[in-house]
């Protein structure tokens, strides 16, 4: 599997949380990454992650706008599950990201089939 070309700066560090920086962020055009995880604890025999990119957008006067286009994942799974299963849904998001469907989805709202 290739290496991310991003690179991630560290920002913060809340334990379980991790918030990073790309190229270009400010405090006034944030470009953010945030990776999530619960571990198992307990009798809860399920792992979890999510990973959320978000940057600042403007107006059409440039003025940083309050809300911020965002995309995120989250994965959820059981600790005795088969890692077959994990690898396979795995693969059919790949699939999905790098498709034209990703697109239509994020950018017309089209369920993926071109459905509405």
């Amino acid at each position: 599997m290739a290496a991310m070309t991003t690179v991630l700066n560290n920002y913060q560090n809340f334990g379980d949380k991790r918030t990073y920086f790309t190229t270009g962020h400010t405090a006034q055009k944030v470009k953010l990454v945030v990776a999530g995880r619960k571990l198992p604890v307990g009798n809860q025999k399920v792992v979890e992650s999510s990973l959320s990119v978000q940057h600042s957008t403007e107006d059409d006067d440039g003025l940083v706008l309050s809300s911020r286009p965002t995309i995120g994942m989250n994965f959820r799974a059981p600790i005795d599950g088969q890692t077959t299963d994990v690898t396979a849904i795995k693969a059919i998001f790949r699939d999905f990201v790098a498709s034209d469907e990703f697109d239509d989805l994020i950018d017309g709202l089209v369920f993926p089939g071109g459905t509405d």
